[in-house]
């Protein structure tokens, strides 16, 4: 993960000036560019510490670092001391990644004193082998509001674009709420297959699914009823992205609505599919 982290980051920073003239931005963004590449590499390795604290059933530490932690120091810092350019929010951003992934190993180390060691020797090869197409799945899904913003910024002005952005960032609240539910119960959603509680199992989706309606349905209604107010508070200019912004959140309601089914799917044994 490390090195393939590297080698992009590598890759961007080298083409960092061939990418700008593609998508008709200047020098800022070239600069911009190569301090979010370092963001790559310590994003990577924050991410592994947050699979190994959920494998020692760390779940709310795991989210509070991986996704808490960055925005959390943004808007601090923001608050407390000004942010006056891009530049600096990166470079804050990359440095809070950094300080979250060793923060994060030195938790698992101290959680892992005294746990012995394992029965059976990890096998990484076997493992990405048997985890590849689900990781390529799980890529998509994450790329898929990036690559929209980057084919809008081909196409459109930076002012659309930062609108735009905008209204995903409102829409992607939603998700963290059905993140929060699958990272929780897929432990359980494992142990209650192996133990063959089908039934019990099939139950506990519909109740799942039916608690993700209510608690996510109410919120996504208040943003899309009030969507160009919410946009309003930050600037006059933003409440131009609410029909934007509400097709997106329906996306998201939909999502919802399907409930937890990829972490289903990979704790029963069916992720291939």
């Amino acid at each position: 993960m490390v090195a393939f982290g590297v080698l992009i980051s590598l890759g961007l920073w080298v083409g960092a000036d061939m990418l700008a003239r593609a998508l008709k931005e200047g020098p800022e963004f070239v600069s911009l560019l190569r301090i979010l590449c370092l963001c790559i590499i310590s994003s990577g390795i924050m991410k592994l510490a947050g699979g190994l604290l959920r494998g020692l059933r760390r779940f709310i530490t795991a989210e509070l670092m991986e996704n808490a932690a960055g925005p959390l120091a943004i808007a601090i810092t923001a608050l407390t001391y000004g942010l006056s350019s891009l530049e600096q929010m990166a470079t804050i951003y990359v440095a809070t990644t950094s300080a979250s992934a060793l923060i994060g190993f030195s938790i698992y180390f101290i959680l892992l004193r005294g746990r012995g060691k394992p029965a059976e020797p990890l096998m990484p090869w076997q493992a990405l082998k048997t985890s590849l197409p689900l990781s390529g799945v799980m890529l998509a899904t994450l790329a898929t509001p990036w690559i929209m913003t980057l084919f809008l910024a081909r196409f459109a002005d930076a002012a659309d674009v930062g609108i735009f952005r905008v209204g995903i960032q409102f829409s992607l609240l939603l998700s963290f709420l059905l993140s929060a539910v699958e990272s929780g119960m897929s432990p359980q959603i494992a142990a209650m297959h192996s133990q063959g509680k089908l039934h019990e199992l099939l139950g506990a989706t519909k109740q799942m699914t039916m608690l993700l309606c209510i608690l996510g349905g109410v919120p996504s209604m208040v943003m899309i009823i009030f969507a160009p107010q919410l946009l309003s508070i930050l600037g006059p200019e933003f409440p131009a992205g609410a029909t934007a912004m509400r097709i997106l959140l329906a996306g998201q309601v939909l999502k919802l609505l399907s409930g937890p089914v990829g972490s289903y799917m990979v704790m029963t044994g069916l992720g291939r599919m």
